[in-house]
């Protein structure tokens, strides 16, 4: 669908792509008020996406996933540093060997090369590994914060810049499909999918579409 504007752009609505350029004859669908539309859109994410509860699951979550990052980068530099020990290990002993005579510099020479090789890879790795996790070092997240970052994003949803609304809107809402006399929302947040009771006598119940996938209809 399509923004177009109505009685010198006093009213604005929301018309199917073919209707508004080619006419009733190619498609019959019929004008959807932008505002109505749009406030049942934002009342439904205020509803069931910014709540504390949602809030507080995707704080557990990051957390979550920022200590099994710390976690996984740890092992990794634990394998290498014991690679680089044993590396260093061969290096010296190839060392003694040159100073004590028993091995011949040409016999040695692509040996050692091959081993400082080795060791600059290892620790060029290392280094990039510890860069990342200085990169993404991020104080985990209290709950005492919760309620202040759902007050800001209701903020940001209400009063925000156009762009920064629009861009908040598409990370939840998946898609929105219009049949009169309903609006069908599709929306999305990273949480498991809970059984849901009907919302109330105007809106039908909510429907779950699969692990964190849900449906809301309207009328309107």
């Amino acid at each position: 669908m399509l923004g177009s504007a109505a009685k010198s752009s006093r009213f604005f609505y929301y018309a199917c792509h073919n209707y508004a350029k080619r006419g009733k004859a190619v498609c019959a669908a019929k004008l959807v008020n932008k505002s109505q539309l749009e406030a049942f859109v934002i009342d439904r994410i205020q509803a069931h996406i910014l709540t504390e509860d949602n809030l507080r699951e995707l704080v557990r979550l990051t957390n979550e996933a920022i200590n099994q990052a710390k976690d996984q980068s740890q092992e990794q530099l634990t394998v290498i540093a014991g690679q680089l020990a044993e590396a260093q290990g061969r290096l010296h002993k190839l060392y003694d060997a040159l100073e004590t005579g028993r091995l011949e510099l040409d016999d040695l020479a692509p040996r050692i090369k091959a081993l400082k090789g080795r060791i600059n890879t290892l620790e060029e790795e290392q280094h990039s590994i510890q860069e990342r996790m200085q990169e993404a070092k991020v104080a985990l997240i209290g709950k005492a914060k919760v309620t202040a970052y759902v007050e800001d994003l209701r903020t940001l949803l209400s009063k925000g810049a156009f762009m920064e609304q629009k861009a908040f809107l598409r990370s939840f809402v998946k898609r929105i499909e219009v049949d009169h006399p309903r609006i069908a929302l599709d929306y999305t947040i990273p949480l498991k999918a809970q059984k849901a009771e009907p919302l109330s006598r105007e809106v039908l119940p909510f429907v779950q579409l699969g692990s964190a996938c849900w449906t809301h209809f309207a009328t309107y």
